[in-house]
C-alpha cells in the first residue's frame, strides 16, 4: 500500500516542504515501486543494498537492520557465551566497530543506518540490559552501556549523542535498575498492565504506519495559512491528535486482523513442525 500510495504520498511531503523546507526527504522514497525495488524489500536484502535501504514511503529502514541482526543473531550468541563476560561484549562492539570502519565508504552511502556494524552497538546495549535485568556479574553489564553510551555521544557530541545516553539510562533503571522508587515502582506496574501491555502491542504497527497517515494530514494543514499562523505548539499538538487518532485506529485494526492471526498461524505452524520432528525422531 505505501508503494501504490508512494506519488500521492510525495505530493504531500512536497506541501510540507513550501513552509518547512528543511524537513524534505530524497523523492525517490515515493516514486519507485519497480520490481526491484520490490524483491528488495520482500526479500529483507535492502538493509544490505545502500540504494534501496530507504526506498519507500515507510520508515522500514530498520527492518532491513533487524532481519540481519536476526541473521547473525546465533553466532553472536556463541560469541557472547552462556554467562556474561565483560571482555566478550567488548569483543564482539569493537569487532562490529572494526567492519564499520574497514567497509566505512560502502557504510557512509547508506542514508540510514541499515547496515548492521553501524548499530551493532545498540543491539549490545540491549543484550546488556537484558543480562543486567537477571543480576548476571553484577556491574560487567553496566560498563558496556556506558562505553556503548560514550560511544554514541562522541559520535554525536550534541543534543542527540545526550539524548541517547539519557533514554538508554533512564531505560536500563526501568527494565535492571533498584525497584525500591515509588514512581519507578508504579511505572512497571502500569506496564505490566493490561493498558501497558496493550500499548506494547499497538507500538511496532503504530510506529510503521504513522507516515502513512502523518504525511496527508500535515500536508493538508501545511497548505492553510491559518494553520501556519499558529503558534508551533498549537500545530504541534493539532497534527499530533489528528495523525496519531488515525494512526491507533489502523494499528487496532492491524493488530486484531493482521498481527494475532499471523502470530496464531506461526504457533500451529511450529506445533505441527514440532510433531514432525518428534515423529521423525521416535
Amino acid at each position: 500500500m505505501a508503494l501504490a500510495c508512494g506519488p500521492l504520498l510525495g505530493h504531500f511531503r512536497e506541501a510540507i516542504a513550501v513552509p518547512f523546507p528543511d524537513t524534505m526527504t530524497a523523492r525517490d522514497r515515493y516514486a519507485d515501486a519497480s520490481i526491484v525495488n520490490i524483491f528488495n524489500h520482500v526479500t529483507f536484502v535492502f538493509g544490505l543494498r545502500p540504494e534501496y535501504a530507504f526506498r519507500t514511503p515507510l520508515p522500514d529502514w530498520s527492518i532491513g537492520l533487524e532481519m540481519q541482526f536476526y541473521a547473525v543473531f546465533p553466532f553472536l550468541m556463541l560469541a557472547l557465551g552462556r554467562t556474561f563476560s565483560l571482555w566478550r561484549h567488548l569483543l564482539v562492539l569493537a569487532a562490529g566497530l572494526g567492519v564499520w570502519a574497514l567497509l566505512w565508504g560502502y557504510a557512509a552511502r547508506f542514508p540510514m543506518p541499515a547496515f548492521l556494524p553501524m548499530k551493532l552497538h545498540v543491539f549490545l546495549l540491549g543484550v546488556a540490559l537484558a543480562r543486567a535485568r537477571l543480576s548476571v556479574r553484577g556491574l560487567g553489564p553496566w560498563w558496556v552501556v556506558a562505553v556503548v553510551c560514550g560511544l554514541e555521544c562522541a559520535r554525536h557530541p550534541d543534543v542527540h549523542g545526550l539524548a541517547f545516553a539519557l533514554m538508554a539510562g533512564g531505560f536500563g533503571v526501568l527494565v535492571a535498575g533498584p525497584g525500591a522508587w515509588p514512581g519507578l515502582s508504579a511505572l512497571r506496574r502500569w506496564l505490566a498492565s493490561a493498558p501497558g501491555q496493550r500499548a506494547g502491542d499497538y507500538a511496532y504497527s503504530f510506529y510503521l504506519v504513522h507516515l502513512l497517515v502523518l504525511l496527508p494530514v500535515a500536508g493538508t494543514l501545511a497548505a492553510s495559512s491559518a494553520y501556519l499562523a499558529l503558534p508551533a505548539w498549537e500545530r504541534f499538538l493539532i497534527c499530533a491528535v489528528l495523525a496519531g487518532g488515525v494512526s491507533l485506529g489502523l494499528c487496532m485494526l492491524l493488530h486484531r486482523y493482521v498481527e494475532q492471526p499471523g502470530i496464531a498461524w506461526g504457533k500451529r505452524w511450529l506445533s505441527r513442525r514440532a510433531r514432525t520432528v518428534t515423529a521423525v525422531s521416535g
